[in-house]
């Protein structure tokens, strides 16, 4: 529950000034397992399928529909990055080309992917 939930309240929390500013950016981070199916993870894929419905619901909740004017929400879905936490899966090479493979890119993200994307 604290996957969707933090994005869910800290959008809540800060509508009020991004409404009277008339701007804001929500952005959230989901992940590839948002729309496919990786093996052994379905706690994970469940929550960030649920960070992803959140974003479109953040969008149309804080659209010009109910009000607000100039906010949006986007949700950032980077891929496998390579860092310290996943450093075992890239040390397992056809692990880490299998997931590559799954990608757009045909690789996987790197922390500088990230820098700026939001």
């Amino acid at each position: 529950a604290l996957l969707p939930g933090a994005p869910a309240f800290l959008a809540r929390a800060c509508a009020p000034g991004m409404a009277a500013a008339g701007y804001g950016r929500i952005v959230t981070t989901a992940s590839l397992q948002s729309a496919l199916a990786f093996p052994n993870s379905l706690p994970y894929a469940a929550a960030k399928s649920g960070v992803l419905g959140l974003t479109r619901a953040l969008a149309e909740a804080y659209s010009p529909a109910h009000g607000y004017e100039g906010i949006t929400s986007n949700a950032i879905a980077p891929g496998f990055v390579q860092t310290e936490l996943t450093a075992s899966v890239f040390a397992d090479e056809p692990r880490a080309r299998q997931l590559a493979a799954r990608t757009i890119a045909a690789r996987n993200s790197t922390p500088a992917d990230l820098a700026g994307a939001a």
